[in-house]
């Protein structure tokens, strides 16, 4: 798959066996990215394109933006007593 987006260069090869990182130093444009991203995945129009064997795909539906990793409370008795174990 490869994930291009206007202002970037080069394109993002995707590979499911690989874990991809961008690093992006400019808080505002790291901003416009994520929101532009978050609302192309709930189906509005923006400058991310996705396609795979050169077939544009709708980034909504292979897709999902993990926001909280911990569901948790982390300060829980039985959590605290694992992490001092």
């Amino acid at each position: 798959m490869k994930l291009v987006y206007a202002d970037l260069f080069p394109p993002f090869i995707l590979e499911c066996d690989r874990v991809n990182v961008i690093t992006i130093e400019d808080g505002s444009f790291y901003y416009k990215l994520v929101c532009e991203f978050f609302a192309q995945c709930e189906g509005h129009e923006g400058g991310f394109v996705l396609s795979e064997n050169n077939s544009i795909m709708h980034i909504g539906k292979v897709t999902d933006i993990m926001s909280g990793f911990i569901p948790f409370e982390v300060n829980t008795k039985r959590l605290l007593t694992k992490l001092y174990s």
